[in-house]
């Protein structure tokens, strides 16, 4: 499959793409050196904006990209003709991870322990009724890519550092079933972020290994994406009809031979993305300082 850089950045920790349809632009982060970036598909410009804060997942509002910022929430305005200066929307007592959009439009993002060394995790649900986080699922150790199926009745969380993709249901607003998804199927690599197509195939960038693997509704694989950088991190579907797959890698520790680690890609693919839900209505008019 042909793959190709899309934007001549190569960043330490390049991490949660999310393409906005509505203004042809795709947004994603630098984690660890704080920066956001915003790339305009059609000219190929690249806005940068310097957070100074270890970011984690992003999502977009109707009217805002909503990023997590280290324990807070931030929102920047999607709107390129607006000046993208950053609110914080609220405080989180935990470092913030990774997030998916549930159908309903409530954001759920990973949290990790503020102890590196204890690893454990779980996952909050940032809904519409105010500033308050649910925290609703525990017992992860580093919870990462975070992808809803279309219908919502279940859930695909990748957990890092048990090499493991679990799948759940929930009813009622609880976790119902948690079960093992994909376990060890890339055993020198770590799964990181995942996006969902319309078939309900799941795509994972994997940690160590330069690979986005395609796994079928079953979790069998069905097709492997080689990516000339060995830290792949995440991916997202952007693009005509969401055809395009859009990959973020990493720096990290890449020897000077490696001279596109930390690039952006994109590669062609034959089954288009499944749309991603708009998260609230309006983040200014959900959540409060």
């Amino acid at each position: 499959m042909n793959i190709e850089v899309v934007a001549d950045i190569r960043a330490d920790l390049g991490e949660s793409p999310v393409w906005d349809e509505r203004y042809g632009q795709l947004w994603w982060v630098d984690a660890l050196a704080g920066r956001l970036y915003r790339r305009d598909v059609a000219t190929g410009a690249i806005v940068r904006l310097e957070l100074s804060h270890r970011l984690g997942g992003l999502a977009l509002g109707e009217v805002d990209l909503v990023a997590m910022l280290d324990t807070e929430v931030i929102a920047v305005p999607r709107d390129p003709t607006v000046e993208a200066v950053p609110r914080r929307v609220f405080r989180t007592g935990a470092p913030l991870h990774d997030c998916g959009v549930a159908p309903d439009g409530a954001i759920w993002v990973g949290t990790l322990s503020p102890d590196q060394e204890r690893a454990e995790g779980g996952l909050l649900r940032l809904g519409k009724a105010g500033a308050v986080p649910q925290g609703l699922v525990d017992g992860y150790r580093m919870p990462n890519g975070i992808s809803w199926t279309a219908d919502g009745g279940s859930v695909h969380v990748v957990d890092s550092l048990r090499h493991a993709i679990f799948r759940s249901r929930f009813a009622d607003g609880r976790e119902v079933a948690r079960e093992p998804w994909v376990i060890g199927a890339e055993a020198d690599g770590l799964p990181d972020g995942v996006c969902a197509d319309l078939e309900g195939g799941l795509w994972v960038a994997y940690w160590g290994t330069g690979r986005v693997v395609r796994y079928d509704t079953a979790g069998r694989p069905t097709c492997v994406i080689e990516v000339p950088a060995r830290y792949t991190t995440s991916c997202c579907f952007g693009g005509p009809g969401l055809r395009q797959l859009f990959i973020t890698s990493a720096r990290y520790d890449s020897g000077a031979e490696e001279t596109e680690a930390g690039a952006l890609f994109v590669a062609e693919v034959d089954v288009p993305g499944l749309p991603v839900p708009t998260a609230w209505r309006d983040v200014r008019d959900d959540l409060a300082d």
